[in-house]
């Protein structure tokens, strides 16, 4: 989530044009990112396993970022590999969806082993 605070926080403005994704329209209209549907980038992947103090600390970091969130300007955007153009107001709403998302995740790997 530093990566996403960091892009809306360094954004250029104006804003590029948006085009419309079906894909944004839908987690952040139904709230919900589907299962198995992408592939994370490469850079979002963790070098190694992360344990459970290492996610409660991330689950802190990402309130932390929430809080700074709303002191950035209405026109802050970053690019998302699928979604395109992302307003701030847009990553307010999309980060707790997809912290739960992966949340999930995680419930199901452990309910495996």
């Amino acid at each position: 989530m530093e990566t996403i605070y960091k892009s809306l926080e360094e954004s250029i403005q104006p804003p590029p044009k948006q085009s419309f994704s079906m894909a944004k329209f839908a987690v952040l209209t139904f709230g919900k990112i589907p299962s198995r549907r992408a592939n994370a980038p490469g850079y979002t992947i963790p070098k190694q396993d992360i344990n459970t103090a290492e996610l409660a600390q991330r689950l802190d970091e990402t309130e932390q970022i929430m809080s700074k969130l709303v002191l950035l300007d209405r026109t802050c955007w970053f690019r998302h590999p699928v979604f395109g153009i992302v307003m701030k107001r847009e990553a307010e709403k999309f980060i707790p969806i997809h912290n739960y998302h992966h949340l999930k995740i995680i419930n199901s790997i452990q309910s495996v082993k």
